[in-house]
C-alpha cells in the first residue's frame, strides 16, 4: 500500500504545482485584458451607418467542401438573402470524386452569378489547406485586370452562420486597420440538460472569443485564425503565397489556419481580433406576430455555428486542433519571435500537458474517494490507504491556493458565457467544466496517439472531417437579417424615417407601417419578406383553400395570423399562405393548431385579403342562390377557367369584370346572363347620364347603398340581382311602372363613376341640416366645401366638428337616405351573421346582418357607410341580393 501511497503522492504533488502554475499564468494573462477593456471604453460604439458609410471593397469568402452536399447550398442560400453586402462572391472548393457536393454546387453555380466553383484536380479528401489552395488559384483565375480584384479575402466552413455585418465589419478593419482580422466564434448553444459535451463548446469559445483574443492582441502576440470568420488583406493573402509556391496554406498541416496567424505576426503584418459590439434600431416581432415599439440594441457580430455533440467526435476534433496547434504548430512554426509572441506560443503548446495535469488531478480524486469510501465501509479492517493531505503541509498549502485560483477560473467562464448565452447556461458551465476536461483528456490521449505514429512510422495525418449540420429555421431565427434591414438595404426606406414611421405605428411590422404609409407597393412588400426569410411569393385562389381546415382554422385566426391553410403538400406537411414571414415560434403553434406539419409561403396582402373574402362567407351562405353566370362558366375550358380565377383574386374584381377584361366573353353576352337573372332589360348604359331629380326622389344613400343609379331616360341602371325589398321600396318611391335596365359591370362603372363624383349624399344630408336649423348657413356652405376634399362619410364629419349632434344627424338622415328604419332593435345576436361579415367588421363599421333567407341579406345601418365598407359586403356576398335599412334609434 505504501507503493500505491507514493505513486498518487507524486502524482498529487504534480497536478497541486500544475495547477498552481498555469493558474497564476491564467490570472497574469487575464490581466492583460484589462488594458483591452480601457481602450475599449473609450472607444464609441459602431453603428450600421458607421459601416454602410465605408465604401464597399470587393470580398471573396473561400469554403472548402469535402462531403458538404446538402449543407453548403443551405449556407450559400442564407448567406445571400442574409449578407447586408454588394460586392462579394462565394468560392466553393469540391473534389472531382465528391458527386453530392459537386452537383449542389453546380446548382448554385447556375442560380447565381456570384457563387464559383473550385475543383481540386486529385481525389480527396486530402487536407483543407489543400482544398484553400485550389480555391484560391480559382479567385485568381476569375480576377479581371483593372477591372475586378478581390481586396479582403475570407474564410469560412459550409455550416457556418453569417450575421447580416459581417462583411461590412471585414470592409471596415480590413485593410484600414489588420491584414488579417479574427471575428469572434460562438457555437450554437443548445439545451443545457441534455447536450452537456455539445454545450461544452460554447463555455469554451465564450471564454477564449470574449476574453483571451483580446488579451493576445493587447499583449502583442500571436492571435491565430480559427479557420473561419478570418479576413485577409490582398497584400497578406499575396505574401503568404509567395512563400510557397503560390500556396498560402501549408499543405502538411491539420491547423493551417493557426500557422498563417503566425506567419503573418512574425513577418510585421498587423494581426487583430475584431469584436465588435454594433448598435442598431430594430423591431422584434412578439408571440402573437404583432411588433414591439422600436428599440436600440447591442449586437456582436459573430459567426455562428454547430458543433459536434458527442463524446467521440468531439474527441476526434479536438485531437486535430491539437496536433495542429500544439505539436505541428512546434514542428513546422519553431519558436522565433519577440517575447510575447514566445509567450502566447507557450500558452497554446502547453495545451497537452495542460490536460495530462488534469488527469493527474482526477487520479488524485479518485484516490481520495477510494480512501474515504474504504473508512466508511468495513473494508477498513482489511485495507488501508494513507491520506495523501496532511493539515498545513506544503501540499496541503498548494492546494488551498489552488482552490481559490479554480473558484476564480470556473468565475471567469460564467461570466464569459453568461454574457453571450444568458445566466441559465453560464450556471451549467458549472457542472460542465470536469466533463469539457474528460473530453479534452481523451482528445490529447487520441492526439499523441496519431503524432506519435505519424513520427515513428511515417503515417500520414489525414484530414478527418467533422460532419456538419447547417442549422434549421428556429437556430438561424435570430441571426439573419431583420425586414427592417432589407427595407433599408433595398432603397424604400431610411432607418431615420423608418424609425418615426414606426412610432407612429406600435403593432406594425416596418413592411407594414410602409405599405400602410404609401411609401412601398404590395410588390416591394412581399418581395421584402421573400428577401428576408427566403420564402416563395405564391398567387392563390378560392380553390386552393383546404376546406377541411377552415373548420379548425376560423376567420379570426386567418385575420390575426395573416395566414390561411392551402393545399397538402407531396410531403405530407400542409401548405400555409402568410402575409408576413413568419417565425418559427409561430409557425410551431400553427402546427400544434391543425395537428400537422407546416410548409410556409408568401402571398400578396391583397390577393390573401380577396380570397379570405370568398371562402369563410361562402360557408355561411351555401349554395342558395344560383349564379347568373353559370351557363357561361360552365362553357370555359380548365386553362380558361384558371386564368379567370387567378385575375379575379390577384385584383379583386367581380366574375363578370373579369370575363370581360380578360376577353374569354363579350360585354353583351355578360350583360344578357346578368339581365335574364335580373328580369331586366339588357341595356348599354355606359354612355346615360345620372337623373338627379331621380336621384333626388329614391334617396341618394338608397341608391348608393343598393347600387341603382336613376338615368336620364327614366330607367334605373343596375348590375346584379336586387332583393325584394328593395324593389318593393323603388316602386313605392316612383308610384308607377319601373323600367329596370341591366348592364355588365364595365359598362355600369361609367356612370356610377359620375354619380360618385356628385357626393349627392353629402350634398343632401348638408342641405336636410341646414333647413332643420342644426346648421347655419355659413357652416353648411363650409362643410359643402370641405366634403369635396374628404372620402371619408359625411355624417361623422358633421359629428367630429361639433357642428350637430348625433341625434341631428340621424333624423336628417332618416329624412333624406330614402331607406327605412327599424321600428326596434330586433337584430340577431351574431352581428357577423355567422361569417358573412369578417370577425369585428359589424362593432368597428355599425353595419349589422339582420335577416338571411333565401330572399338575401338584410343588413341595418348606424350611419353612412364608407365606400371601402360596402366594396368589402358585396366581394363577402358577392351574387346574393342585399338590402340595407336604418336600425332602430
Amino acid at each position: 500500500m505504501d507503493t500505491i501511497h507514493t505513486i498518487f503522492l507524486v502524482l498529487a504533488y504534480t497536478a497541486a504545482i500544475g495547477f498552481f502554475v498555469f493558474g497564476v499564468d491564467d490570472v497574469f494573462f487575464d490581466m492583460q485584458f484589462l488594458r483591452h477593456l480601457r481602450k475599449r471604453r473609450s472607444e464609441p460604439p459602431l453603428t450600421v451607418g458607421d459601416l454602410t458609410r465605408e465604401p464597399e471593397r470587393q470580398i471573396a469568402l473561400f469554403i472548402p467542401a469535402w462531403r458538404e452536399g446538402g449543407i453548403v447550398n443551405k449556407m450559400a442560400e442564407y448567406a445571400g438573402r442574409t449578407l447586408l453586402y454588394e460586392r462579394y462572391d462565394i468560392f466553393i472548393g469540391v473534389y472531382e470524386n465528391d458527386a453530392e457536393t459537386n452537383r449542389c454546387v453546380d446548382g448554385l453555380v447556375a442560380a447565381s452569378g456570384r457563387i464559383h466553383k473550385a475543383v481540386v484536380p486529385h481525389p480527396g479528401p486530402t487536407s483543407k489547406a489543400d482544398c484553400l489552395n485550389w480555391i484560391f488559384r480559382a479567385m485568381k483565375a476569375a480576377e479581371i485586370p483593372g477591372r475586378k480584384q478581390y481586396d479582403i479575402i475570407a474564410l469560412h466552413d459550409a455550416e457556418d452562420i453569417l450575421h447580416p455585418l459581417t462583411l461590412k465589419v471585414y470592409n471596415k478593419h480590413v485593410p484600414a486597420e489588420f491584414d488579417m482580422a479574427q471575428l469572434p466564434v460562438l457555437p450554437l448553444a443548445l439545451p443545457p440538460l441534455a447536450n452537456w459535451v455539445g454545450n461544452c463548446y460554447i463555455d469554451e469559445f465564450s471564454e477564449l472569443h470574449l476574453k483571451d483574443m483580446c488579451s493576445r492582441e493587447a499583449l502583442g502576440g500571436v492571435v491565430p485564425s480559427a479557420g473561419v470568420g478570418t479576413a485577409f488583406s490582398r497584400r497578406a493573402i499575396d505574401h503568404l503565397a509567395s512563400m510557397h509556391e503560390q500556396c498560402p496554406f501549408a499543405v502538411g498541416s491539420l491547423a493551417e489556419d493557426y500557422l498563417v496567424g503566425l506567419e503573418l505576426r512574425r513577418t510585421g503584418f498587423r494581426v487583430g481580433f475584431v469584436d465588435n459590439l454594433v448598435q442598431r434600431r430594430v423591431l422584434r416581432p412578439t408571440k402573437d406576430g404583432k411588433a414591439r415599439e422600436p428599440r436600440v440594441v447591442r449586437e456582436r457580430v459573430a459567426v455562428r455555428e454547430n458543433f459536434p455533440t458527442r463524446f467521440v467526435a468531439a474527441v476526434r476534433q479536438k485531437a486535430r486542433w491539437i496536433i495542429g496547434t500544439a505539436f505541428q504548430g512546434w514542428e513546422m512554426g519553431g519558436w522565433k519571435g519577440n517575447a510575447a509572441v514566445k509567450y502566447t506560443l507557450v500558452r497554446d503548446r502547453r495545451t497537452p500537458l495542460v490536460h495530462t495535469v488534469n488527469a493527474a488531478g482526477y487520479c488524485v480524486v479518485a484516490y481520495m474517494l477510494a480512501e474515504f469510501g474504504i473508512r466508511q465501509t468495513q473494508l477498513s479492517n482489511s485495507f488501508f490507504l494513507r491520506p495523501l493531505f496532511e493539515g498545513n503541509s506544503v501540499l496541503w498549502n498548494i492546494v488551498l491556493v489552488d482552490t481559490a485560483l479554480l473558484t476564480y477560473r470556473v468565475g471567469q467562464k460564467v461570466a464569459c458565457v453568461s454574457e453571450v448565452y444568458g445566466l441559465k447556461q453560464g450556471l451549467f458551465a458549472v457542472p460542465r467544466y470536469p466533463v469539457a476536461n474528460i473530453v479534452n483528456m481523451g482528445a490529447t490521449l487520441v492526439a499523441s496517439a496519431l503524432y506519435a505514429r505519424h513520427r515513428l512510422f511515417n503515417s500520414p495525418l489525414a484530414w478527418v472531417k467533422t460532419r456538419h449540420t447547417f442549422p434549421g429555421a428556429a437556430e438561424l431565427g435570430g441571426f439573419g437579417k431583420t425586414i427592417e434591414d432589407v427595407l433599408v438595404e433595398d432603397g424604400h426606406t431610411t432607418r431615420a424615417e423608418l424609425a418615426k414611421l414606426l412610432e407612429r405605428n406600435h403593432g406594425r411590422s416596418a413592411a407594414m407601417a410602409l405599405l400602410d404609409a404609401g411609401k412601398i407597393d404590395e410588390d416591394g412588400f412581399s418581395e421584402a419578406w421573400a428577401k428576408q426569410s427566403g420564402l416563395a411569393v405564391r398567387s392563390m385562389v378560392s380553390r386552393d383553400v383546404d376546406p377541411a381546415l377552415l373548420g379548425v382554422w376560423t376567420e379570426e385566426m386567418a385575420v390575426r395570423e395573416g395566414a390561411m391553410p392551402l393545399w397538402m403538400g407531396s410531403d405530407g406537411a400542409q401548405v400555409f399562405a402568410f402575409v408576413e414571414a413568419p417565425d418559427h415560434e409561430k409557425t410551431g403553434e400553427i402546427s400544434k393548431t391543425i395537428g400537422k406539419p407546416l410548409q410556409a409561403c408568401l402571398v400578396r396582402p391583397s390577393n390573401f385579403r380577396f380570397v379570405r373574402e370568398a371562402v369563410y362567407p361562402a360557408r355561411a351562405l351555401g349554395e342558395r342562390f344560383a349564379d347568373p353566370l353559370a351557363e357561361i362558366l360552365g362553357d370555359l375550358s380548365a386553362e380558361q377557367r384558371a386564368r379567370l380565377d387567378t385575375h379575379r383574386f390577384l385584383q379583386g374584381v367581380s366574375t363578370a369584370e373579369a370575363l370581360v377584361t380578360l376577353k374569354m366573353v363579350s360585354a353583351g353576352k355578360v350583360r344578357d346572363a346578368l339581365a335574364e337573372a335580373c328580369r331586366a332589360n339588357a341595356a348599354d348604359i355606359s354612355h346615360a347620364t345620372p337623373s338627379l331629380s331621380l336621384i333626388g326622389a329614391l334617396g341618394s344613400l338608397f341608391c348608393e347603398v343598393h347600387r341603382i343609379l336613376p338615368l336620364h331616360d327614366g330607367t334605373l341602371g343596375i348590375c346584379e340581382p336586387m332583393h325584394p325589398a328593395v324593389e318593393a321600396g323603388v316602386k313605392r318611391f316612383l308610384n308607377g311602372a319601373l323600367v329596370f335596365s341591366a348592364d355588365a359591370p364595365s359598362g355600369f362603372a361609367v356612370p356610377w363613376q359620375r354619380f360618385a363624383q356628385l357626393r349627392t349624399t353629402a350634398q343632401s344630408l348638408i342641405g336636410e341640416l341646414h333647413r332643420s336649423g342644426a346648421l347655419s348657413a355659413d357652416n353648411a356652405r363650409r362643410l359643402a366645401n370641405m366634403s369635396r376634399h374628404v372620402t371619408g362619410p359625411v355624417d361623422r364629419l358633421v359629428i367630429q366638428l361639433g357642428l350637430a349632434t348625433r341625434a341631428q344627424v340621424a333624423a336628417a338622415l332618416q329624412r333624406v337616405s330614402g331607406l327605412d328604419t327599424a321600428g326596434f332593435d330586433d337584430s340577431p345576436s351574431d352581428p357577423d351573421g355567422g361569417g358573412i361579415l369578417a370577425p369585428g367588421f359589424a362593432e368597428r363599421t355599425g353595419i349589422r346582418v339582420h335577416d338571411f333567407n333565401s330572399a338575401g341579406i338584410t343588413f341595418r345601418l348606424g350611419s353612412i357607410p364608407a365606400a371601402a365598407d360596402l366594396a368589402e359586403i358585396r366581394r363577402r356576398c358577392a351574387g346574393v341580393p342585399l338590402h340595407f335599412e336604418f336600425a332602430a334609434p
